[in-house]
């Protein structure tokens, strides 16, 4: 197995939470492993494998956890004597990439979208606290549905102008469900 790319997954996790306060989000626990999750394949997807950080995965009933940040931050947050330093320009510009598509999700979303992971389903089937391998967890993030340009499950994803995320379609005449488009009387 190769290198992590940074030397602990609490360094993700602090500049996950930095990002989130900048954007005056709460960032749920759920939320943040699922975060760190994404993080963690999508950066393996990218980099042949190569794990962004040395950190364990496995599937909870209520979503992924990673056992040792679950640990430490089960009393709030850890005061941890960490190298602060912005991570490297490739690490730096995958977290802000996954915040800005991620990021504003609803918990229960994310977490949806995590559990849909066949690598995810694949852990749970093994039972409660079953590791989610990496090399499925990086297949699983090659997926462009994913990953793809402001694709979500196979759905664009805009955001408003408060910057919550919506799924968009194109119009459909006709197909709308106002009851008024269809209860017009004919012309003449």
């Amino acid at each position: 197995m190769s290198a992590a790319a940074v030397n602990t997954a609490f360094e993700i996790a602090f500049r996950i939470l930095s990002r989130a306060h900048q954007d005056s989000v709460h960032l749920q626990p759920q939320k943040l492993h699922c975060l760190l999750l994404l993080a963690q394949g999508c950066y393996a997807a990218r980099y042949g494998g190569r794990p962004l950080m040395p950190a364990v995965f496995v599937a909870d009933t209520r979503g992924p956890i990673e056992p040792n940040v679950h640990a430490a931050f089960s009393r709030g947050c850890p005061d941890l004597d960490l190298d602060r330093a912005a991570p490297n320009e490739a690490v730096e510009s995958l977290l802000e990439g996954l915040w800005r598509r991620f990021g504003q999700l609803p918990v229960a979303a994310l977490v949806d979208l995590v559990k849909d992971l066949p690598a995810y389903r694949e852990a749970a089937r093994n039972g409660e606290r079953s590791e989610i391998p990496l090399s499925a967890l990086a297949r699983d993030c090659c997926d462009q549905r994913l990953l793809g340009n402001g694709m979500l499950a196979g759905r664009r994803v805009l955001r408003t102008q408060s910057g919550r995320p919506v799924c968009v379609a194109p119009w459909q005449p006709g197909r709308g469900t106002s009851p008024s488009a269809r209860t017009l009387p004919p012309e003449g």
